[in-house]
């Protein structure tokens, strides 16, 4: 009997290492090539339903994916003159997710490692909301309890 869970569990453990492998290979097909020219990089908060992105690389306009198979768009963002572009994008459901960043300008080979991190995503919180919107509104915006809003 302890040989069949055994087995089952390294069935199981080899399946996990296969999916996590696939995984990875995938997060490196949202384009042409696995790296990424771009030297940019990013600061990522979660919020809820919500991310915040603050990018600090060449001037031009980013575009923001999740790093799934197939990537979905977050949206884009533009960074000025000063190397700098911060902006506050819907995202729901809630849970995990792994974000990065391209650089339109390089084409294929815009994908910035500087900007891939894993971030969580809280779910809605209506009475929350309400509360920052009235610290916001007060001038106490330092003291809200959503981080995408500081």
């Amino acid at each position: 009997m302890k040989s069949v869970a055994k087995r089952r569990w390294s069935v199981g453990l080899i399946v996990a290492a296969i999916a996590g492998a696939s995984m990875i290979g995938t997060a490196s097909t949202a384009s042409a090539q696995p790296t990424g020219d771009s030297t940019a990089t990013c600061t990522w908060v979660g919020g809820r339903e919500k991310v915040k992105v603050t990018i600090d690389g060449d001037p031009g306009l980013y575009t923001l994916v999740t790093v799934t198979n197939p990537p979905v768009v977050l949206g884009q963002l533009e960074v000025g003159e000063d190397g700098t572009g911060t902006e506050v994008l819907p995202f729901a459901p809630a849970g995990g997710y792994g974000v990065t960043a391209i650089e339109n300008a390089l084409g294929a080979r815009g994908i910035a490692e500087g900007c891939r991190e894993p971030i969580q995503v809280g779910a809605s919180n209506v009475q929350l909301d309400l509360l920052d919107n009235l610290l916001s509104a007060v001038g106490s915006s330092a003291l809200v309890t959503d981080p995408t809003e500081r």
